[in-house]
């Protein structure tokens, strides 16, 4: 008997086994993943009105059917959360819901693959939206790789962004998707975009690899940004990409009155710009611009494209996008 047939049962055995190990692997991934909550409105763990008692003495907040353990996966800000992530083991795979209310705090989340779900996630401009709303008043600083951010009103001093990504260890995956971006105090600066994903790198830092490939695959979309005259006296900058690699894609936004609208800076890989509407865009910033510095006489752009395609291989595709009555 040669020793192929010998060996050969224990290896089909053994190959077997290995996939069935594989196959109990994915399946309590996909159990284990978790879900947590944040609500401004949980002010005590004796409030019996907005939580409920277990019969372990916890004290349990209730959102979309299932509880929450207060200060185990049910949180009042997102500074809690982000400061007990690590004790409470959320991970790639998970979910943090937050609930309607006001969120003033600025917040920094480093759980790499986490899905942060607004009340309105999934609803962009042409839909109703809830009249409540998980309001971001606050930067909320993305420090991970995949993390989507998906649902929010973002008000006041509220941003969304990631600037410590670097080209030796870049971010990616990072979506922002179906927010409401209105009454912003935010200045009219292409440094404070609403939507920042990687700071500028400019002058002499321009074309140095350090400014590159920080950001991959990174996705901006379905967002409403809406700034008409009459009801706020700001028009910020509404997305900035920079240091962008792979595929980077801005594509079904609605900017409303915003200042440059889309900024990509520093940028490789494929660039897609796609069905997005520009209305108004630049007309209120020249008209009231009242500085005496250059940026302050010049109007406003619906799309930039600054010290990219340093790379041969930058490709950028501007297409299937309105443009009503733009600078």
């Amino acid at each position: 008997i040669s020793i192929w047939k010998i060996l050969y049962y224990p290896i089909i055995i053994m190959k077997r086994l290995i996939s069935a190990c594989i196959a109990i692997a994915l399946c309590f991934g996909t159990i284990s993943a978790k879900t947590f909550l944040v609500d401004s409105h949980l002010s005590a763990v004796s409030d019996e009105t907005l939580a409920t008692h277990n019969q372990d003495g916890g004290t349990y907040a209730l959102y979309k059917g299932k509880y929450y353990r207060i200060g185990v996966t049910g949180f009042r800000s997102l500074k809690e959360f982000a400061s007990n992530a690590t004790s409470c083991r959320a991970t790639s795979g998970d979910t943090l819901y937050v609930a309607p209310g006001k969120y003033s705090e600025d917040a920094t989340i480093k759980v790499a693959g986490l899905t942060i779900l607004g009340h309105n996630a999934n609803k962009d401009w042409t839909s109703t939206r809830n009249e409540l709303e998980s309001e971001l008043q606050g930067s909320l600083s993305i420090e991970a790789s995949n993390i989507t951010v998906n649902g929010f009103k973002v008000t006041g001093n509220g941003r969304i962004l990631s600037n410590t990504g670097t080209n030796s260890a870049p971010f990616s995956g990072i979506k922002v998707l179906y927010n409401y971006f209105c009454n912003s105090t935010m200045v009219r600066n292409f440094n404070y975009p609403l939507v920042e994903i990687g700071d500028r790198y400019t002058n002499a830092n321009a074309p140095s690899n350090t400014s590159q490939l920080r950001y991959l695959n990174c996705e901006v979309a379905h967002n409403y940004f809406y700034f008409p005259q009459g009801t706020t006296t700001s028009h910020p900058c509404g997305v900035a990409v920079c240091g962008a690699g792979g595929t980077t894609r801005v594509h079904d936004n609605y900017f409303y009155e915003t200042g440059t609208s889309v900024l990509i800076e520093n940028a490789q890989g494929n660039i897609h710009i796609d069905h997005n509407v520009f209305k108004d865009v630049g007309v209120n910033t020249i008209r009231t611009a009242t500085g005496s510095g250059d940026n302050d006489k010049k109007g406003d752009f619906s799309i930039v494209l600054y010290r990219s395609a340093f790379a041969n291989s930058t490709n950028v595709y501007i297409q299937d996008n309105e443009f009503d009555n733009c600078q």
